[in-house]
C-alpha cells in the first residue's frame, strides 16, 4: 500500500509474470506509488466521464392523447371550372368524437433533456357558414399533420417545435357534385407546443398539452380544387409510456 496522500487507499498489485516482477522488483517503492497515485488521477476523470455517458442514454417514448381545437377564421377558396372563383371567411369545428375520431400518436427519442419525435395529429375540419352551392364542406378524415419535432425540457415542462406535411381526406358536396375519400399529400403544416407530464409510475405517465398549428392545403376535388389554410389551437390529454 502506497503512504502518499490520494494513493492510500489505492493497491498497485506486483505483476504475476516472473521476468516482469524481476523488473518491477527494481524499481524503487517511492516510484511505484507514484505510479499509483498517477493511474489514480488519470482513471477518476476517465471513470467520471463513462459514469455521465451512461447516465444519458437515450430513452423513448410514446404518446396516445385526444382533445379538442379552435379553428380560427381563414379564407377558404374554391376554384370551380366555368365558374366564378369563391372565396370566404371560413368557420370551423372539429367534433371531436365523430368518427374518426380527433387523436394524436408520437413517438420520442430523448437524450440529455431534448428529443427527436416524429408525430401524427389527427385533425379534423368542419365548415360551419356553407355558403349557396356549397352543401357539404369536412376535411373529416381528416386534416391530419405529420411533423418531425424538435422538443426540449425546460424545468418542469417540454417545449417542441414541428413541422411537416398536411394529409387530408375530404368529404364535399359542391353544386350536387359529391367527392368523398381519397387520402392526399397535400400541403405543409407546423406547430409548436408546451406540455406538462404527471407520472403514474416509474414509466407511465399522463400528459396535457397545449399547441398552436398553422397549416396549408390544396385539395383536388371532383369538380373544383379547394385552398384550405388552417390555424388551430389545440388542447390534448393522454397516456404516455417511457422505454
Amino acid at each position: 500500500m502506497c503512504a502518499e496522500e490520494g494513493a492510500e487507499n489505492y493497491s498497485f498489485s506486483p505483476p504475476r509474470s516472473l521476468r516482469t516482477l524481476r523488473l518491477y522488483n527494481k524499481v524503487p517503492k517511492h516510484l511505484r506509488c507514484k505510479i499509483a497515485l498517477s493511474m489514480n488521477k488519470t482513471l477518476f476523470p476517465v471513470l467520471l466521464i463513462l459514469s455521465l455517458v451512461s447516465h444519458a442514454e437515450a430513452t423513448w417514448t410514446l404518446q396516445l392523447a385526444t382533445g379538442a381545437a379552435y379553428n380560427f377564421p381563414t379564407t377558404l377558396k374554391i376554384e370551380e371550372p366555368g365558374e366564378e372563383n369563391l372565396s370566404f371567411t371560413a368557420h370551423y369545428t372539429t367534433h371531436t368524437f365523430r368518427s374518426a375520431p380527433y387523436y394524436s400518436v408520437r413517438i420520442g427519442r430523448w437524450q440529455n433533456n431534448t428529443a427527436w419525435e416524429v408525430e401524427l395529429t389527427h385533425h379534423k375540419l368542419y365548415l360551419t357558414n356553407l355558403p349557396p352551392g356549397i352543401q357539404q364542406f369536412n376535411i373529416s378524415n381528416g386534416y391530419s399533420m405529420l411533423m418531425l419535432n424538435r422538443a426540449w425540457q425546460y424545468r418542469a415542462f417540454n417545449l417542441r417545435a414541428g413541422g411537416g406535411a398536411l394529409i387530408a381526406f375530404p368529404i364535399t358536396t359542391i353544386q350536387g357534385v359529391h367527392t368523398s375519400g381519397g387520402y392526399r399529400l397535400s400541403g405543409v403544416a407546423g406547430q409548436g407546443s408546451v406540455e406538462k407530464r404527471f407520472y403514474l409510475g416509474q414509466n407511465l405517465f399522463f400528459a396535457a398539452e397545449a399547441k398552436l398549428t398553422a397549416a396549408y392545403a390544396s385539395v383536388d376535388l371532383k369538380n373544383a380544387k379547394a385552398k384550405i389554410p388552417n390555424v388551430a389551437l389545440h388542447g390534448l390529454a393522454g397516456l404516455g409510456y417511457k422505454f
